[in-house]
């Protein structure tokens, strides 16, 4: 993870001080806050169907910009949130485990203005794409706390930080209202891998242990390798997305 945020910052980095090499550019620095909605996950196991439910939360974070004079523009952006989460069983809908992961992410987005970046309008509508990363991190009780789909012969059975390559596609619009200070409007569906905090998709096989004994009298002499017991998995598939939709306070210089 802490490979992908320097590539990401490093590579933003490079493209936001390059462009004033070719091009003549407007900078940004932007405020912003807003609503995240993540999208629930169905899952079975052995002994029961559930669904890695999610509740609306809130995110605020700050952005660096720049635009082309022609009809392009780019960002790097880091904002922080939080929305409650739970397991819960599809059948009886008990609810068997709550937490509430913090969320940081960091990403890089090309811009793409249909009617141009640096027009003499006073609304930009542009649209987006974007990688970065997600640390999805839980606090010390959470990850204290026994998850309870996990076996008890497993050595996984608690929630660890899980972080994430992402990347986005999205919408929005600039709305300057004079030479110094605007409004933007933005929208996003950032995609990652489904979240399973440190469990493995499939079951992990276990290994036995390697002893050496002295044949002649049974005394353990050294382990060889250590063996390892079963890992539960946690068997949620496919993409998970995260729609944001946010409104800032924009300041050009």
């Amino acid at each position: 993870m802490r490979t992908i945020v320097r590539w990401s910052v490093s590579a933003a980095t490079i493209l936001l001080f390059a462009l004033p090499a070719i091009a003549q550019v407007q900078y940004r620095l932007e405020f912003y806050g807003g609503v995240t909605i993540p999208q629930d996950k169905d899952f079975d196991i052995d002994w029961g169907s559930y669904t890695h439910d999610f509740s609306p939360g809130a995110h605020g974070g700050i952005r660096i910009g720049v635009d082309s004079k022609g009809h392009f523009g780019q960002d790097i952006d880091y904002s922080y949130g939080t929305y409650a989460s739970k397991i819960v069983n599809r059948a009886s809908g008990e609810s068997l485990f709550s937490f509430t992961p913090r969320v940081h992410q960091i990403s890089w987005n090309a811009l793409w203005y249909p009617g141009g970046a640096q027009s003499e309008g006073k609304v930009f509508p542009y649209l987006t794409l974007g990688v970065g990363g997600t640390v999805n991190s839980l606090s010390q009780r959470t990850a204290n706390q026994t998850f309870p789909l996990s076996l008890e012969e497993s050595s996984q059975r608690h929630l660890r930080t899980d972080n994430t390559f992402t990347f986005n596609a999205g919408f929005g619009a600039r709305f300057r209202l004079n030479k110094r200070y605007g409004v933007r409007v933005d929208v996003r569906d950032y995609m990652s891998r489904s979240l399973r905090y440190g469990f493995p998709k499939v079951p992990g096989e276990p290994l036995p242990a390697i002893l050496q004994v002295d044949p002649t009298t049974g005394e353990l002499l050294r382990v060889l390798q250590e063996g390892t017991p079963f890992e539960s998995p946690l068997p949620i598939g496919g993409l998970f997305h995260r729609i944001t939709a946010t409104v800032g306070f924009v300041y050009y210089f």
